[in-house]
């Protein structure tokens, strides 16, 4: 394990994000042909396979609850606290960041749904922690390549039950926008 390192490098927002069992593929807008409208597939839309999408072809799927991840600002605060400003919103990489004024937890989430901006409510079917692991602790801890040891033990600590973020399985495909909705129950 010394050798692997947390990488955030590769992290990108997208325009439309679209989440099934299989996990999550972004989309960006590039400049649509003439003959097409904006955003149609092939007409100037570039997808990306999330490396948690099962279709990746160095997936890192662990099953259904793991393909797609979900993230809080609330949580990305609390990790500030504890470790400092380069934590910043969305490091951890996870597929959609929900803005949230409070810490949430698994039980919150197990009845939550995610509203379009059209209506449609898509109900989460399982949610889980997305325990930490030891190369995020490293990046939040900022220690340098090879080195562990103790200081390792507290970041773990702290990162669990859902500070990190939480793995969720959908009960049926959707596609998001910014500004679509988490709604608890």
């Amino acid at each position: 394990m010394p050798h692997r390192w947390y990488d955030p490098s590769r992290i990108r927002v997208v325009d439309r994000l679209h989440l099934s069992d299989d996990g999550a593929v972004g989309e960006l807008d590039d400049e649509p042909t003439a003959d097409a409208p904006a955003g149609q597939p092939g007409n100037g839309a570039r997808g990306m396979v999330d490396v948690h999408n099962v279709n990746h072809p160095e997936t890192r799927n662990h099953g259904r609850a793991s393909g797609l991840s979900f993230g809080f600002t609330s949580h990305y605060r609390a990790m500030r606290d504890m470790f400092g400003v380069h934590v910043t919103d969305g490091i951890a990489g996870e597929n959609v960041l929900v803005d949230a004024d409070r810490l949430l937890t698994a039980d919150e989430l197990a009845g939550a749904a995610l509203r379009t901006r059209h209506g449609r409510e898509v109900p989460f079917e399982e949610v889980r922690a997305a325990e930490p692991c030891v190369e995020f602790s490293r990046f939040v801890l900022q220690i340098p390549r090879g080195e562990a040891g103790e200081a390792m033990r507290k970041p773990l600590q702290q990162l669990r039950g859902g500070i990190r973020g939480f793995y969720v399985a959908l009960a049926e495909p959707v596609e998001l926008i910014a500004g679509d909705q988490l709604v608890l129950r």
